[in-house]
């Protein structure tokens, strides 16, 4: 069902040295003598780069630099999708952040899954992002009903550069439908978000390898312990060797602990269990640590305005 066809530890190399590539190209290019209009878009490539690498100290400074830049150019008209991108990655780092002003304006109100007035990626955006803080909250029937809004456009979005953002939608709808019990709609949401995955040229991403993990769950609930395994071993290998100390990689190890218990290979799965705790404990607290560095900042950059 995966698609894969090289081993997942040589994608996860695959990726992380893809990504690099366009990150490199992208610093030089903005390294020369650009416009402000220039600087925006490629910030704003960076930042998009980042968020599917996962990265979002860096995606949230690509895509704050985009802003000033924007701010600065003849294409102001584009702020609302780069804002929206800020919020999708200060939400996926797990900060609880409302949806901005500007958003709710310019792409109805979220919260009640009210028709939009923004183009379809902006749309897709909100929804989606709106839907997984309803789910980091405990609010599973709105999140679904964030989810579902989301899906009616995404057929305007698949194929724009912003692409990933429908997986990785389809992906926290399937583990919402989960957590309600709806086993047959999780299934067809997943299938749906991995068709996504493998229709790319670069199949393997820490995307595609999250919804990996949502399959695990979804296989443990319906009894399916080999295809659950599978799929556990399958993300496992990708994080280990994309980004092993990521909470991503925490997620899958813990996962993979539960489908080997589920299994019966008890020992194996509490080793793992414990690996995953480990991993999430660790990064937790680096998350916590540059969340501190960043309201230091904020608040020294207040300071320095003040002065003036």
């Amino acid at each position: 069902m995966t698609g894969l066809q090289i081993e997942p530890a040589v994608a996860g190399r695959r990726f992380r040295a893809f990504t690099a590539k366009h990150l490199d190209a992208l610093a030089e290019r903005a390294g020369l003598n650009a416009s402000e209009r220039d600087l925006h878009i490629w910030e704003a490539e960076a930042g998009e780069i980042a968020l599917q690498r996962r990265d979002f100290a860096n995606a949230k400074a690509h895509l704050q630099r985009s802003l000033e830049h924007a701010a600065q150019s003849p294409l102001k008209k584009n702020i609302s999708v780069v804002e929206m991108l800020l919020w999708h990655a200060r939400v996926l780092e797990g900060e609880r952040a409302p949806v901005p002003d500007t958003l709710r304006q310019s792409s109805g109100d979220p919260a009640n899954g009210s028709a939009t007035t923004g183009t379809p990626l902006l749309a897709v955006g909100v929804q989606c992002t709106a839907g997984q803080l309803a789910l980091e909250q405990g609010q599973v029937s709105a999140a679904i009903g964030l989810f579902e809004t989301a899906a009616k456009s995404f057929d305007a979005i698949v194929r724009k550069t912003l692409w990933f953002i429908a997986p990785w939608c389809l992906t926290r709808h399937g583990h919402a439908l989960i957590l309600a019990d709806d086993l047959d709609a999780a299934q067809s949401a997943l299938q749906h978000a991995m068709q996504l995955h493998d229709a790319r040229a670069v199949k393997a991403t820490p995307s595609r390898a999250e919804t990996l993990v949502v399959l695990t769950e979804l296989g443990l609930r319906r009894g399916n312990r080999s295809d659950a395994l599978g799929f556990a071993r399958e993300a496992d290998a990708f994080w280990r060797a994309y980004r092993p100390r990521d909470r991503g990689a925490g997620e899958a190890a813990a996962w993979l602990g539960r489908a080997l218990i589920a299994s019966g290979d008890g020992g194996g799965g509490r080793v793992e269990l414990r690996r995953g705790e480990a991993i999430r404990a660790s990064a937790d607290g680096l998350m916590e640590g540059r969340k501190t560095a960043e309201r230091v900042d904020v608040t020294e950059s207040r300071q320095v305005r003040q002065a003036r």
